[in-house]
């Protein structure tokens, strides 16, 4: 960890962004309790009941960021430290991914053996999820996929309008690409979308329906996730939620980088990156680069062949 001012007092990590940073903080704050027995340290996040939920030794000490009187009770008398993973040098130069970057922030050095964010679902999370992800595969007799096609910069118009691109980022399938895929890999798997809205994917072909859960919360998409029989996504939360699981895994990466977003040594994440030489890193966080997220704001657009080479290594996998 950085230096405080005043190491003698205890710690408040902030752990801020999406869900997904939350998860891969997590095998750093682990590290952290193993070296710091003495720091009676806190964790808080926006996402503190979705990340740490259920874990034997963060749980006890995460603390969602709106808890009344949290300064007041909690964070006053510690030292807070945002750890900020987009500002480590190796991250921003693609030598480690956000877990390790978090390592780096919170534990002072790379580590290259950094074991998966441990997610620990409860017995009524598993037994919901065995049971719903049961019904969707014996109802089309075939295994069970969990698609997440778009990433966090999608828009609830697009999905409305089901018009051009809808992700500005480069992250995300268009509806169009998510449609032929699913087309290509339906005769031999059930398809759950994860998502927060549902798309119609028959209005573009597909002839088997794609299973949606209505009104579902992370937790127990983590559940789903570890029921499944694989994972398809972007550069999004359902990716880091498969490696925790040691999910079979198939990433289609956009603008973003496996070695900072990914797991590209798992044995179990088949990573698709078919603009990795045609991108630009884009300084989130640090600086505004209109150049680089100009150049990687089509990297999703694939082609139909792409397409199928991404179907093809999923039904070998099944």
């Amino acid at each position: 960890m950085k230096k405080t001012i005043n190491t003698d007092r205890s710690t408040a990590f902030y752990i801020n962004g999406g869900v997904g940073r939350a998860v891969c903080a997590i095998p750093a704050l682990e590290k952290y309790l193993e070296n710091n027995p003495d720091d009676d340290f806190v964790i808080f996040s926006e996402w503190a009941y979705e990340a740490f939920s259920g874990h034997p030794t963060l749980h006890a000490r995460s603390y969602p960021a709106n808890l009344t009187h949290l300064f007041r009770d909690t964070l006053k008398d510690r030292n807070i430290v945002a750890p900020e993973p987009y500002y480590v040098w190796e991250y921003y130069n693609q030598k480690c991914n956000i877990a390790q970057a978090f390592d780096i922030e919170i534990n002072g050095k790379l580590d290259t053996n950094l074991p998966r964010a441990s997610i620990h679902l409860s017995n009524d999370e598993l037994y919901t999820a065995a049971n719903m992800a049961k019904d969707m595969r014996d109802k089309h007799k075939k295994p069970l996929v969990i698609f997440q096609p778009f990433g966090k910069g999608i828009t609830l118009n697009a999905i409305e309008t089901q018009s051009g691109p809808i992700d500005s980022t480069g992250r995300s399938f268009t509806i169009e690409l998510a449609a032929k895929l699913i087309k290509q890999i339906e005769h031999k798997c059930s398809v759950l979308l994860m998502n927060e809205y549902n798309v119609d994917f028959s209005a573009y072909g597909c002839k088997q329906e794609t299973f949606f859960i209505e009104n579902t919360n992370l937790r127990k998409w983590f559940g789903m996730i570890n029921a499944s029989d694989a994972f398809i996504g972007c550069d999004s939360i359902g990716q880091h939620v498969a490696h925790s699981f040691n999910k079979s895994t198939y990433l289609v990466l956009g603008s973003t980088f496996a070695e900072n977003v990914s797991y590209p040594t798992s044995q179990q994440f088949n990573i698709f990156d078919f603009n990795k030489d045609n991108k630009e890193y884009s300084p989130i966080r640090i600086t505004v680069d209109e150049c680089a997220d100009r150049k990687n704001e089509s990297a999703m657009r694939l082609t139909d062949d792409q397409i199928k080479q991404i179907a093809d290594k999923i039904l070998s996998g099944l």
